[in-house]
């Protein structure tokens, strides 16, 4: 085993961390021992798929690089985490990047690659659609469960709204519903005509009656990746851990290929045993209808990434809709270069291409820099 999980953090670590969350201050360089990544996660949702598939493939063994995983549940005790050098690596929501970047500068903190190509939340319709079928008009004046309002499904959504003629003022959002209960509020107050969940909570509550499948906000707003690996520019600094990072992103890369033709009944299978029932007092797995149907509709719409490169425009986009929704301090656009240290994807996707990129290297088609 590779992979150790220690303790997840609960709601009260989540506060704690959210009041120190602009006192922490960015430490020195620090090196890692014996093989080890310290990897911090935000979720143990499915979008993190992959993760979860290169522990159970022995993909971090092959590499010899040995992971400490901790789930904290939450953004501000993940970056905190990172922070504080409690631990090496965040696989974190994308503006939670441009939220350090702000707080302490972009030369404190670097992106080394991205795990999913677009949003993987699910729009869910209360009653059964017009038989028209989902339009985004019909959210005018409803009432809608929403997320933080400064979390990247919100600005994602927003920018959707807007691009399709709606006005998110004119949309009634509850932003404030904890994450846990967010399954039990919305099945069981009925207050809601729309509301925004991840896979498999969506499946889950689609096959309970409670809800009806509306639309995939990641279609909608088009490839800009989502959820990312983020670490402290001075990690980066010796040469050792240089080394342990590109493991580390070696085992990635080959399980994002793995992900990718595996059976459905594989991927359920390791789901299972990783991605839990976050609705309110359940640490339940996930049934495995709901997973299956929750794989297919992620692979439908490719929320993961083919490889770990993140393309510019991914970055320049994102950071559009962050800006333009409020998201940041600065309120300025930062250069890719400055975001993201592509060294260690890209030597990642050389040792391991997919199926595609060989074909097309065997044809003599150079592919775009993030293609």
């Amino acid at each position: 085993m590779t992979l150790l999980r220690r303790e997840k953090k609960g709601i009260a670590a989540q506060f704690v961390a959210a009041c120190f969350f602009i006192q922490a201050a960015a430490g020195a360089p620090s090196v890692a021992s014996e093989n080890r990544v310290r990897l911090g996660v935000d979720s143990d949702l499915l979008i993190h798929l992959p993760l979860f598939l290169a522990e159970d493939k022995n993909f971090f063994a092959d590499e010899k690089a040995f992971v400490l995983l901790e789930t904290k549940f939450g953004k501000f005790p993940t970056s905190v985490s990172l922070i504080n050098q409690e631990v090496d690596i965040i696989l974190q929501s994308t503006e939670a990047y441009f939220e350090l970047a702000d707080l302490y500068g972009a030369d404190k903190y670097k992106i080394i690659g991205g795990l999913t190509a677009t949003s993987g939340n699910v729009v869910l319709a209360r009653d059964p659609l017009p038989d028209t079928g989902f339009a985004w008009k019909l959210l005018r004046q409803k009432r809608f469960l929403g997320r933080d309002k400064n979390s990247t499904p919100m600005y994602f959504l927003r920018s959707v709204l807007t691009t399709n003629g709606v006005d998110p003022a004119n949309v009634t959002f509850n932003t404030t519903a904890p994450v846990p209960a967010r399954a039990r509020i919305w099945s069981k107050e009925r207050s809601y005509d729309y509301a925004l969940f991840f896979e498999p909570d969506a499946s889950k509550i689609i096959r309970q009656g409670n809800g009806y499948f509306a639309a995939m906000l990641g279609p909608a707003v088009g490839k800009i990746d989502s959820s990312v690996f983020i670490v402290r520019a001075a990690f980066l600094q010796s040469e050792e851990n240089q080394d342990l990072v590109q493991r580390f992103m070696n085992a990635m890369q080959k399980s994002l290929n793995a992900t990718a033709i595996e059976s459905l009944d594989t991927l359920a299978a390791i789901a299972s045993r990783h991605s839990k029932d976050s609705t309110l007092g359940s640490s339940r797995p996930f049934p495995r209808q709901d997973l299956v149907s929750a794989i297919k509709r992620y692979r439908a719409i490719g929320l993961w990434k083919k490889d770990l490169r993140i393309a510019p425009k991914a970055m320049t986009d994102i950071q559009r809709l962050i800006i333009d929704g409020g998201g940041t301090r600065t309120k300025k656009h930062r250069c890719y270069k400055d975001i993201i240290d592509s060294r260690f994807s890209r030597a990642a996707l050389a040792k391991y291409p997919p199926a595609g990129l060989i074909e097309k290297l065997r044809n003599g088609i150079v592919p775009s820099e993030c293609g």
